[in-house]
């Protein structure tokens, strides 16, 4: 089991674990959220972790948490949303692949240079002053790790761990009615393909620099007293060789 060190900042952690065909979403925050699958259904077809991801099937196909949740309104805060993505079709138009909060804040597969973006909004979707896309077109059947970080008043965009851009915009995301959604949820935003591997986390920057994206399932819980214990500044030179990748950091 991988553990994490800021799990109690966690809001969403969807695995996308189970059986083939199940419509069942487990959330396995501080704070489960129940998301519907709207013509959607876990897959053992394809996974990065697990056995198992969610499938979607352009058009009409996505998972909706469909209320307002305090864990997805980021007003000025630190946050990190992140996923594995792995498209098997052409998106549509503006491609919704993650969007923790309605007309703000989303990652994104567009279909017109078929790149990623990580877009936030300030009005509701009117415009996106922060709009940062992948450096290069994304392939047909590789997963990706995209990650969308605030950082104070900085916004950047990871593919793979890899910096693809920033914009500084100190602006306040507001508070809209609409949920969050896994995929499309309107004609124009449907993708197909496989997601797995779904954080939120709220209050915290995971990524500033460039970084080597996760190789095991994000960690399910904070570590064990003990495992804490053994990072004190006495115990450090004794702990070379632990094994900093199963820790979910």
């Amino acid at each position: 089991m991988a553990w994490d060190f800021s799990f109690d900042k966690v809001s969403l952690l969807l695995h996308l674990d189970g059986t083939n065909g199940s419509t069942t979403i487990t959330d396995l925050s501080g704070t489960p959220k129940s998301f519907s699958a709207v013509s959607c259904s876990i897959s053992t077809a394809n996974s990065k972790f697990g056995g198992a991801s969610l499938l979607l099937t352009a058009p009409d196909s996505y998972a909706s948490y469909g209320s307002v949740h305090a864990d997805f309104t980021f007003s000025n805060v630190d946050f990190t949303v992140e996923c594995f993505y792995m498209p098997t079709a052409s998106p549509q138009s503006n491609g919704n692949v993650l969007e923790p909060a309605w007309g703000a804040v989303a990652l994104r597969h567009k279909s017109g240079d078929n790149k990623a973006y990580f877009d936030v909004s300030f009005d509701g979707g009117g415009s996106y002053p922060v709009s940062i896309p992948s450096l290069s077109a994304l392939s047909l059947n590789t997963f990706y790790h995209l990650a969308g970080v605030r950082s104070g008043n900085t916004f950047m965009f990871f593919v793979d761990g890899q910096l693809m851009g920033s914009v500084v915009n100190s602006s306040t995301i507001p508070i809209y009615s609409s949920g969050s959604f896994i995929g499309g949820y309107s004609s124009g935003k449907f993708i197909t393909g496989h997601i797995d591997e779904v954080r939120v986390t709220k209050g915290m920057a995971r990524y500033t620099n460039n970084f080597t994206p996760p190789d095991t399932e994000f960690g399910n819980a904070l570590p064990p007293s003990f495992i804490k214990r053994i990072y004190r500044p006495h115990f450090q030179k004794k702990s070379t060789n632990l094994p900093f990748r199963h820790l979910g950091i």
